[in-house]
């Protein structure tokens, strides 16, 4: 039988851990929507660790490296409280 995401147990999260979270605790811990990670990933601006199968449900899960590259990402382009950077000409 197949596990829904909702009832899926991923690894709790520890940092140091070679991976340790999925791409929702990723965005959380970064600042951001799970859509916007989607979306960052889908479009190359970050990229995205491997997927692998835990229980039958496909998952990435991330490491504290991958992580920082999302960080690092957010902030070259945006401004806390005032939205994106505006685009240098």
């Amino acid at each position: 039988m197949k596990r829904k995401r909702s009832e899926l147990r991923l690894p709790e999260l520890r940092v140091g851990t070679p991976r340790f979270g999925s791409t929702a605790q990723a965005a959380k811990l970064a600042g951001i929507g799970r859509a916007t990670l989607h979306r960052w990933i889908r479009e190359g601006k970050v990229p995205a660790p491997r997927r692998e199968t835990i229980g039958g449900v496909t998952v990435r899960l991330w490491s504290e490296e991958d992580l920082e590259k999302i960080r690092e990402y957010k902030k070259a382009r945006y401004r806390k409280g005032r939205g994106r950077k505006k685009r240098s000409t």
